[in-house]
């Protein structure tokens, strides 16, 4: 898979933080892996993050899709043949692994900020994953998430040309960490700004009843 490589400098920690990223370990397993504390190692993600250039808060899926196409970690071999994708997940997918704020998201996939639960819901379905950071790397290990990369699709909209487009609503439940739920006056007075909520919050705030949220920062 090409990508670009930036000359942003790592110390030895950061690189190490980083390959557990691409990996798939969040925050608190890196740490255990590495046999530093959660703290030290959330500091090497924001460390990361103001290298990269991407938001402070942004979630850990974003952040591993700026390192693997930066060319700062090594993107594992896809344990998993990739699933049929119809054209609305993989902009989704592509969308979510580029953006941080949920009206963003929304409108680099084309969809309304109400529908991204529900759409990010079918799409961990499809991938058998539990939070966004999985599908982020496998997609990389599938070539799907590669800069300009335009997948073909048949007639029916579906990636590969087989299978069943997975747009039906998500019913499952997902084992993923939630964030805590805004207070209701602060999700109040800021329910006309929604935009400016990294997406995990935004999600976490839209009705309380969301089965997963994004994770956002280092939660």
């Amino acid at each position: 898979m090409a990508t670009k490589v930036l000359h942003v400098p790592l110390s030895q920690s950061q690189q190490r933080t980083a390959e557990l990223f691409v990996r798939g370990l969040s925050v608190p397993q890196a740490a255990g892996a590495l046999g530093l504390s959660s703290r030290t190692v959330a500091g090497h993600a924001g460390a990361l993050r103001i290298k990269l250039g991407v938001p402070a808060r942004c979630a850990l899926h974003v952040l591993v899709h700026a390192l693997i196409g930066a060319g700062l970690a090594t993107v594992p071999a896809p344990d998993r043949a990739a699933p049929s994708l119809g054209r609305t997940q993989l902009r989704l997918l592509r969308a979510a692994a580029e953006h941080a704020r949920l009206t963003d998201v929304a409108r680099a996939a084309k969809t309304h900020p109400t529908e991204v639960a529900a759409g990010v819901g079918t799409l961990l379905q499809a991938t058998d994953a539990e939070d966004l950071t999985q599908p982020v790397i496998l997609a990389h290990g599938w070539e799907l998430l590669t800069p300009g990369q335009r997948c073909a699709v048949d007639g029916s909209g579906l990636m590969n040309g087989h299978g069943n487009d997975s747009t039906r609503p998500f019913t499952g439940t997902l084992s993923a960490r939630l964030l805590p739920e805004p207070r209701p006056a602060t999700c109040a007075a800021r329910q006309a700004d929604t935009g400016s909520w990294p997406l995990g919050v935004a999600l976490a705030a839209a009705g309380g009843r969301i089965p997963f949220v994004f994770l956002v920062g280092e939660a």
